[in-house]
């Protein structure tokens, strides 16, 4: 409803803005993006550049489109939220740079294009720069983040106010926080003595129960300040396994809460999480499904990261509790695929909930696979032949229909009673008098006969409906033929 709301808003304003210019007009439109805005505030920076990128290019008129792209810029490059930059860096790539929208000044332009370049290296979810380092012995080193363990990058200067007062906080708190952490000091500049001083008596010891590092690049080489963004000083990451960035433009205080609940256990499954994957999911058929999650699972995080972790367990949990051919699918591509091939990945709490459902999911898709014969099990059911229905007992794979549904239900499953009401509808139709319908009720087979079924089926969802050809192939599996399908 809000979309549709603001692309009939755009369509006025490029009229009224194209003959007035009137500076009210573009207070409201700004009002209706605040709005639009406000409303995508929880969702990923995926979903924040994809709704951008619609906002942008629904504006026909190149006054409107520079006016929308400035306030998104703005508003993102101000955001409190952190990570939210990283969408003023992509309005910056896609949008202004190529000219496809201009800020209202060249000197605007000019500093969009610093701040991108300076930002776009260490956004949140990337791998953190390796840099070359001298250490206060004299020796170079390379530091590239990627040893397990998290990791506090503080870049500061001795002259820095601000910096002196992050320090005192650093040393107050970090060797008494309870967290496992390293603290990587890099002075930003070239007086040595200076440094050598700082280090010792404003920052924490390294006979604490901190592991700390100090580094300093007096010839600027390896361009930390563009790779880390350091127009200013202090700056602090937060890095995770894997050299992935967590956390940007910290203070100790919102450093001390992000590992906070880095420390929580994660619930996977959350409503709000399902809530966003289903709309990056939804309307998807398997092949976009399983790009979809190739991309989320991919974007700028390490196959160790805690960040990889949670979007790779929250998708196996969504797309395994959705029914439908293409959902079944996808899961079971993201089990095999991303977290059955790589278990040392998963850690703690994750070893009790995410990896074992990829390994059930994973067994239940290889049971009865699409191309084999069908079980030959007698069951007894109803079946529906040329609009015929009739009860008792048939062998699954004799059942010779073109195509055969056999649908497994059981009583008290709205949905089963909707797929059953929805198939003895097509049941009905003359283009499928060659097609039989073969509906198995649970709840009537004998223990023996649920056993046999449950071996060779994957019923953990009702109703479960496949197809076979009239030799008793398995054509599909996880059918739905319903209106709310892949749900």
């Amino acid at each position: 409803m809000l979309r549709s709301a603001l692309i009939s808003l755009l369509l006025l304003f490029a009229c009224i803005v194209a003959r007035a210019q009137d500076s009210a007009d573009y207070a409201a439109l700004e009002k209706k993006l605040d709005a639009y805005v406000s409303s995508i505030a929880s969702d990923p920076v995926a979903v924040k550049q994809k709704e951008c990128d619609f906002l942008i290019s629904s504006c026909r008129d190149d006054a409107i489109r520079s006016h929308v792209a400035t306030y998104l810029y703005s508003r993102y490059l101000n955001s409190p939220l952190m990570g939210d930059e990283s969408v003023a860096i992509y309005i910056t790539d896609k949008w202004l740079i190529p000219g496809k929208a201009s800020l209202p000044s060249s000197d605007d332009m000019m500093m969009a294009r610093v701040y991108a370049d300076f930002n776009r290296a260490s956004q949140i979810g990337f791998q953190a720069p390796s840099l070359l380092l001298t250490t206060p012995d004299g020796s170079q080193t390379t530091l590239d983040f990627k040893q397990s363990g998290l990791k506090l990058l503080f870049i500061y200067d001795t002259s820095c106010s601000q910096c002196r007062t992050e320090s005192t906080l650093l040393s107050a708190l970090l060797p008494s926080c309870g967290h496992s952490l390293e603290l990587v000091a890099l002075y930003a500049g070239t007086d040595e003595s200076s440094w050598l001083s700082y280090s010792h008596k404003r920052l924490p010891p390294e006979d604490t129960s901190l592991k700390v590092s100090h580094y300093w690049d007096p010839s600027s080489e390896s361009g930390f300040q563009q790779k880390y963004g350091v127009l200013s000083t202090p700056k602090m990451f937060l890095i995770g396994d894997g050299g992935i960035i967590l956390g940007r433009n910290l203070n100790t205080r919102s450093l001390l809460e992000l590992l906070d609940a880095l420390d929580s256990p994660y619930s996977y499954g959350e409503p709000e999480s399902m809530d966003l994957l289903e709309g990056i999911f939804k309307g998807q058929d398997a092949d976009g499904m399983i790009a979809s999650a190739k991309y989320l699972s991919s974007r700028g995080a390490s196959r160790d990261s805690t960040m990889w972790r949670h979007v790779t367990g929250d998708m196996l949990y969504f797309l395994s509790g959705r029914r439908g051919e293409a959902s079944h699918a996808a899961a079971a591509w993201v089990a095999d695929s991303l977290v059955l091939a790589r278990p040392s990945a998963w850690k703690g709490d994750d070893t009790l909930t995410v990896l074992p459902l990829a390994k059930l999911i994973s067994g239940l898709a290889g049971l009865s696979p699409v191309g084999t014969v069908v079980p030959s099990l007698k069951l007894p059911g109803t079946k529906i032949e040329k609009g015929n229905a009739k009860s008792g007992s048939w062998k699954l794979d004799k059942l010779k229909g073109e195509p055969s549904i056999i649908v497994f239900r059981v009583d008290g499953c709205a949905s089963c009673k909707a797929e059953s009401a929805a198939l003895e509808a097509l049941s009905r139709l003359a283009e499928n008098k060659k097609t039989v319908f073969f509906f198995v009720d649970m709840d009537a087979l004998t223990e023996e006969q649920k056993e046999a079924v449950t071996e060779k089926f994957d019923l953990t969802t009702a109703p479960f409906i496949l197809s076979t050809d009239k030799k008793g192939v398995i054509l599909k599996k996880y059918l739905t033929f319903t209106e709310n399908s892949e749900q």
